[in-house]
């Protein structure tokens, strides 16, 4: 009887546990399409004399209250000296803060004489104010990390969504005019997320499929390599296989003036490049390709060897004359402000997303030379 119990009971445990299993496997489906919201933190960059200010109120805080409190801190040189970098992910300390450095705030005025201020009680006054205008900033500002979405932008009921496989997320934010003129398009969509399953946009990019952005300096020898290599490789695929390949430019805005890591020639270069791209678009990629093997030859030599005549040279060089701070505000514009590019030449953007080896995407993954080479400064 033993014996035919156990072989009873044994199928009716396999079946416990098989069903248990696919219980949690099914359970396990439903966090993934789900948007959960993102804690918030607040940071402080300080100076040493704020930095102290915060210790000693924090110190005398904790020592009347007891309790403890919770900070995360980094230090960088920077041009005004080192600075402080405070990250609090309790919500309830910044409240806190503000009341133990009111406490200490007291205690300075106490020991001031305002019939005769010295050059310390100054300070202190002023340090005090800026640690306080600090934390209220933070308080009134709170940082979420962004999440990435990729879906197509619908409207229902005068709402807008992003829809994808297996979800359909409500959008909210202040950039809904303009995503509304996107309906229908696939885009990549950052965004914060405050409400459980709803989406605050940030910043939304029209997917660029089967596209590739080379973001560069022209006179860096790693963007002019990847330029050759891979307009020369797009060149061997059948048309229906062939990539976009677009060439963007780098700027850096810097003492509120706009240059390029290799100077004044490489600004003119760009700008150059940018004007056959644009207008004259037959011309640029051969042009490209003799720039890669030639460094030196003014552009209004090699150009030649493309077929432009004297006459559209001349145009090119009264454009840039005419609009160059128009032509380097909008490129710059759209590396920076679409894709925060200012820097790391070249930087490879494949269907709209920053990709930091191209061989990773496979019909670029027999490429020969390296992608991890970049002029940086």
């Amino acid at each position: 009887m033993k014996t035919q119990h156990g072989k009873n009971i044994l199928p009716l445990l396999i079946l416990i546990f098989l069903f248990c299993l696919i219980q949690n496997t099914a359970g396990e489906e439903n966090p993934v399409n789900t948007l959960m919201p993102q804690p918030p933190r607040y940071e402080l960059v300080l100076d040493i004399n704020e930095l102290t200010i915060l210790n000693k109120s924090v110190s005398e805080g904790l020592n009347k209250y007891g309790g403890r409190a919770d900070f995360e801190l980094d230090a960088a040189k920077s041009g005004q000296g080192t600075l402080w970098k405070v990250t609090i992910r309790n919500p309830k300390l910044p409240d806190v803060l503000k009341y133990w450095i009111s406490e200490k705030s007291l205690e300075v005025v106490r020991v001031i004489n305002p019939d005769n201020l010295s050059l310390d009680d100054k300070t202190a006054l002023k340090v005090v104010k800026s640690l306080a205008g600090k934390i209220d900033a933070a308080r009134n500002n709170p940082i979420r990390d962004e999440i990435k979405i990729s879906g197509t932008i619908t409207e229902e009921n005068s709402n807008l969504f992003i829809r994808g496989t297996g979800f359909q997320y409500p959008v909210t934010g202040k950039h809904t005019n303009a995503i509304k003129e996107m309906k229908g398009k696939l885009v990549i969509m950052h965004g914060v997320v405050k409400v459980k399953n709803q989406i605050e946009a940030t910043r939304v990019l029209l997917r660029k499929e089967n596209t590739l952005e080379i973001f560069a300096m022209s006179q860096c020898p790693f963007a002019r390599k990847a330029e050759e290599s891979l307009l020369s490789f797009a060149d061997t695929l059948p048309d229906d296989q062939k990539p976009e390949i677009s060439i963007r430019y780098i700027f850096h805005f810097k003492n509120n003036k706009f240059g390029s890591m290799h100077g004044e020639p490489e600004v003119m270069e760009n700008l150059v490049q940018m004007v056959i791209r644009d207008d004259f678009q037959k011309y640029f990629h051969p042009y490209l390709l003799k720039r890669s093997k030639d460094e030196a030859t003014p552009w209004q030599e090699l150009v030649k060897e493309t077929g432009i005549s004297d006459e559209t040279i001349q145009s090119i060089e009264d454009k840039i004359a005419a609009e160059r701070v128009k032509l380097i505000q909008t490129e710059y514009n759209y590396a920076a402000r679409m894709y925060g590019i200012i820097d790391r030449s070249p930087t490879y953007v494949w269907e709209s997303e920053i990709i930091p080896d191209i061989r990773k995407i496979e019909i670029f993954e027999d490429l020969t030379f390296s992608t991890e080479e970049k002029c940086s400064y």
